[in-house]
């Protein structure tokens, strides 16, 4: 299956979503839904909404220590302001996940100390706790030591993500301010979205480049063609689930908004060279 070369422009009602959260005139109380209670207390029915959820791991147990010397040599190349130990003692000590190609070595207690380290990516596959997701939109995996500890024992990691979901809501004003309480979220992709127009390659063939590429939402890398909605769906069986209408039970999501989402947290965030 040759993938055909696709040029998307930017779906500006996502990075407005995404800016507004970071300018300096955005406050919680003028990001608030309108709504209509004319005496300042009110509960409507639960409802359904598409969202974009968060969720962090530890992922510290993974992380691989060891320690050594380092040589002097006309090769070897120390940080600023290095003095070296007692008989060129060059002892380091350090950390690293193995499986993301993450490393932070300090040579022990002299010289500059790398304290964090941090990469990206939207491929479940290439996480460590989110590989079985299916609507990752970016994860961010970080390691830190902290240089203060003798050979900077006191090292951790963690793993955090952003994914399309659906959450069930339940809205409330009381004495006249709006509060909204997350009854159900669920993150459950219909295997059958998201696929090829038809007419550019076929359902079974767009399903088995999901299966493969562990069902990324981001294909910059692999070469990709233009994609029907992504749909989630919120379980038909579930208890909070009967609190709401059975029209409310799926959400799609255009391949534009996906592409700009990967795109702007790649790009603007983790430095990923464009085109989008």
């Amino acid at each position: 299956m040759a993938p055909l070369p696709m040029w998307l422009e930017y779906d500006f009602g996502s990075i407005s979503a995404i800016w507004t959260a970071f300018n300096n005139l955005s406050s919680h109380s003028n990001q608030q839904f309108a709504f209509t209670c004319a005496t300042g207390n009110c509960t409507w029915p639960p409802h359904a909404s598409l969202a974009v959820c968060s969720a962090c791991n530890d992922i510290s147990t993974h992380l691989v220590k060891s320690t050594g010397h380092a040589e002097n040599s006309e090769d070897t190349t120390f940080p600023p302001g290095y003095m070296s130990g007692p008989d060129g003692d060059n002892a380091y000590t350090k950390f690293e996940l193995p499986t993301m190609n993450m490393i932070i070595s300090n040579l022990d207690n002299r010289g500059s100390q790398v304290e964090f380290t941090c990469q990206s990516t939207t491929q479940p596959g290439s996480t460590l706790s989110f590989q079985n997701s299916r609507a990752l939109i970016v994860s961010f995996a970080m390691m830190r030591v902290n240089t203060n500890t003798p050979r900077s024992s006191g090292a951790t990691a963690l793993e955090c993500a952003l994914s399309f979901c659906t959450n069930i809501c339940r809205s409330t004003v009381n004495e006249g301010v709006l509060n909204e309480e997350v009854l159900g979220s669920y993150s459950i992709r219909n295997l059958d979205s998201y696929s090829a127009f038809p007419g550019l390659n076929s359902l079974n063939q767009s399903k088995a480049l999901d299966k493969v590429s562990n069902y990324t939402l981001d294909f910059h890398d692999l070469g990709d063609f233009r994609r029907t909605d992504l749909q989630l769906q919120i379980p038909v069986n579930d208890n909070v689930t009967a609190l709401i209408s059975n029209n409310d039970l799926s959400f799609n999501i255009s391949d534009a908004a996906i592409t700009t989402l990967a795109a702007i947290s790649m790009d603007k965030f983790a430095r990923r060279p464009p085109p989008l």
